[in-house]
C-alpha cells in the first residue's frame, strides 16, 4: 500500500510551506500522523507546481 496522508492535508502543508517559508518535509515531519515514508515523497519541486496549478483551477 502507498503511503498517504490525502489530498486537504497535503495542500494545507504546501500552502503553509509557502506562506512560512519553511520546507514542505519539515512541516510534515512535525505531525504526529505523517510517516517517514510520506515524509519523503513530499518534494517541493513537484508539489508547489501540483499545489499552484490546483489553486488556479480553482479560481
Amino acid at each position: 500500500m502507498t503511503p498517504y496522508i490525502g489530498y486537504s492535508k497535503t495542500c494545507k502543508l504546501v500552502k503553509q510551506s509557502l506562506e512560512m517559508d519553511i520546507p514542505i518535509q519539515t512541516l510534515a515531519a512535525q505531525l504526529p500522523d505523517v510517516p517517514d515514508s510520506v515524509i519523503q515523497l513530499l518534494d517541493p519541486k513537484t508539489m508547489i507546481p501540483f499545489y499552484r496549478n490546483q489553486e488556479v483551477k480553482a479560481n
